[in-house]
């Protein structure tokens, strides 16, 4: 009941149904009723032709009946012939003659007999069939009036129409759930992928760690010995500044003179020079009255034991 170009919409549907999920479960339904509508279209069919068949076979079997009719007449014929011709040798022709008719006759019976209790069976179930459909044919008038269409054929086309539906949903719905299934591989994979650069990083991490904290015990060790770099760097310090006050105290009592007049107060070497040139200064004009102190006490010495002097 379909077009070349696909279900088309019936033409004479007065009230257009909707398209919601629950029509298209109603209307999926009613297509199983609309198949087996045309299941027992086609039964019915099956029926004609097995009646067909059935008053062929009760024509075979009256023209079977009629040649045993015959078969009859022709034994009494026979029977007729056996009292002019040899009795052993025409009864013996007549009766391989007769078994054969008869039991050419007997298969052709049974074997009718066998064909027509099938084609019995076969009407009896059709009939069957057909009863159970009728309640399906009701079914589908009952739709049609529900539906508001004008007969069983228009909701046929609907049904159809739908059903073509359906099956573009089902198609594409497996199409979805083909390409989830495929996207769900690809995401098992990656997730493998993950787990095992995941699992690479933590060897690294670890092995980082590791280093890290060989790199801080041996940065606590450069600490502690950086710590008494400073401690003797700052006890060194403090001893040359020391130095250099103790330095300016002696330059400055020694006569020195710094800043604008004199040697930079930060020059601490000239400071020395200049220390170390006045005390030999200071050695020598010792030395020098020494010497004269020293040279007066023996004048004076020998004036006192020399009268003349």
């Amino acid at each position: 009941m379909t077009s070349k170009g696909g279900p088309q919409e019936p033409q004479g549907v007065r009230v257009q149904v909707e398209d919601s999920a629950e029509d298209l479960a109603y209307a999926t339904e009613y297509a199983k009723l609309f198949k087996l509508r045309r299941e027992a279209t086609e039964l019915q069919k099956i029926y004609d032709g097995k009646k067909q068949l059935l008053e062929e076979l009760q024509r075979q079997s009256d023209m079977l009946r009629s040649k045993i009719d015959d078969a009859v007449q022709l034994r009494a014929s026979l029977d007729s012939l056996l009292k002019d011709e040899d009795p052993n040798t025409s009864a013996q022709k007549a009766q391989e003659l007769f078994e054969e008719q008869r039991a050419r006759g007997e298969r052709e019976i049974q074997s009718l007999k066998e064909e027509k209790a099938r084609a019995i069976e076969t009407k009896q179930k059709l009939q069957r069939q057909k009863q159970e459909m009728s309640v399906y044919a009701d079914m589908l008038q009952g739709v049609c009036r529900l539906a508001k269409f004008e007969d069983v054929d228009q909701l046929a086309w609907y049904i159809e129409d739908q059903l073509h539906l359906t099956e573009k949903l089902v198609e594409k719905e497996k199409q979805v759930q083909e390409e989830t299934d495929q996207q769900r591989k690809e995401l098992s994979k990656v997730q493998e992928k993950q787990k095992l650069l995941r699992q690479t990083m933590n060897g690294q991490l670890y092995q980082l760690h590791t280093e890290i904290e060989e790199i801080r015990s041996q940065a606590e060790v450069w600490e502690m010995k950086w710590g008494h770099i400073q401690d003797t760097a700052a006890k060194k310090t403090l001893e040359l500044c020391q130095i250099k006050m103790i330095t300016l105290n002696l330059f400055e009592t020694l006569g020195g003179v710094v800043e604008e007049k004199g040697i930079n107060i930060n020059d601490t070497e000239k400071q020395l020079d200049q220390i170390v040139t006045r005390m030999k200064d200071m050695e020598d004009i010792l030395k020098m009255h020494k010497d004269l102190y020293h040279g007066q006490d023996s004048s004076k010495g020998k004036a006192e034991h020399d009268p003349t002097y």
